[in-house]
């Protein structure tokens, strides 16, 4: 992507890390830290699965209802398809 040298200057730059209005600040620190390609995307693989378990939990503990949810209407959506 465009913007990865750009993370990539801000972390690896002169100071410890730089500051850019338009992008978040602890995201170069993070990519200065774990500094390995692998490391990092296994980091933001893991950040996106506890992500998805905290909306989860969260719906859970609000009640929220299935049929309220955007997979619950693309699996009626798609059942409509087939059915033509």
């Amino acid at each position: 992507y465009s913007d990865s040298w750009g993370y990539l200057s801000m972390a690896h730059g002169g100071s410890i890390v730089s500051f850019a209005p338009l992008r978040p600040s602890g995201y170069p620190l993070i990519l200065k830290i774990l500094h390995a390609l692998p490391v990092i995307t296994t980091a933001q693989h893991l950040a996106g699965l506890v992500t998805a378990l905290l909306v989860y939990l969260t719906c859970r503990a609000l009640n929220v209802k299935a049929e309220t949810t955007v997979a619950h209407e693309k699996r009626c959506l798609m059942r409509n398809v087939s059915a033509i």
